[in-house]
């Protein structure tokens, strides 16, 4: 039995598919699916693409394993699924957006966090009023 799908996040060329513990991308080159990342327990599942901040980082996807998030380089073929960045949030985030210049924006339950994400680090909490 087919599992249904629980998180959709198109991205340049593809397509990032969340399961109950996993994540595939299908390429629209040539329509494969690829299994890109396992997580333990199931979790809201928020992600984004990360353009590149020029001469420092490469484009990026942010994919959420619950209380963090991790960021793999879009800028080559994801085959190898490596980490080398994370984003950590106080609680489970529910959505997540970019704002210029390079913020990452997180709703939780009853605030915003704010993260620089060239640093992945927080640098404000906004209480929700």
């Amino acid at each position: 039995m087919t599992e249904t799908p629980r998180f959709l996040k198109c991205i340049s060329g593809a397509v990032i598919i969340g399961y109950k513990s996993h994540y595939e991308m299908l390429a629209f080159s040539n329509y494969s699916s690829s299994h890109l990342l396992d997580f333990e327990r199931e979790h809201t599942m928020v992600g984004c693409e990360m353009p590149a901040i020029p001469d420092l980082k490469p484009a990026r996807i942010l994919l959420s394993i619950g209380l963090q998030g991790v960021l793999l380089d879009s800028s080559q073929s994801i085959k190898t699924v490596t980490f080398h960045e994370r984003v950590v949030w106080s609680t489970t985030p529910e959505q997540v957006a970019l704002t210029q210049p390079y913020h990452l924006i997180s709703l939780q339950r009853g605030f915003l966090e704010v993260h620089g994400f060239s640093l992945c680090s927080i640098m404000l909490l906004l209480p929700r009023r």
